[in-house]
């Protein structure tokens, strides 16, 4: 198979899965956030934050995203929200996309029939991870309500 064309059909569906995701941010996220989010410790001054940020950062946020778990599924979400240009969104996607999935599919044809060999020796970092994950959430919400 050829990996050029794996990479980009994959990129073009990491595309579409997070245009989707950006367009629920466009067009839901900051109404059901100034409606909701209280209940999830967001307020105004986060929102303004985060226009901001993808105002000035957006296009290496949404490049550098594409290479980091769990991140890289929900950054579309406030890109939409901060209204990130469709255009240049949907570039850096398709960049950091085609280099994270092509990576995906060589480490794949490396590891060929060993990857339940490699699995057996990265579990326990994977479960490390999610443990830290939840550790750093708990840390965030109790600072943020420790602030008021």
């Amino acid at each position: 198979f050829n990996f050029f064309v794996l990479a980009f059909v994959s990129a073009l569906g990491t595309i579409f899965g997070s245009q989707a995701s950006y367009f629920i941010g466009k067009y839901g996220g900051e109404p059901f956030l100034e409606k909701y989010g209280n209940y999830l410790l967001i307020n105004k001054k986060d929102l303004e934050w985060t226009h901001h940020w993808f105002t000035k950062h957006g296009e290496k946020t949404i490049f550098i995203s594409r290479f980091v778990p769990v991140v890289r599924h929900l950054i579309s979400i406030p890109a939409g929200i901060a209204e990130m240009n469709l255009k240049r969104f949907t570039i850096f996607t398709f960049l950091g996309g085609f280099l994270w999935n092509t990576f995906l599919a060589y480490l794949g044809y490396l590891l060929g029939q060993n990857w339940t060999l490699v699995h057996k020796y990265t579990k326990p970092f994977s479960h490390a991870m999610v443990v830290v994950l939840i550790a750093g959430t708990i840390y965030f919400v109790y600072k943020h309500l420790y602030k008021k």
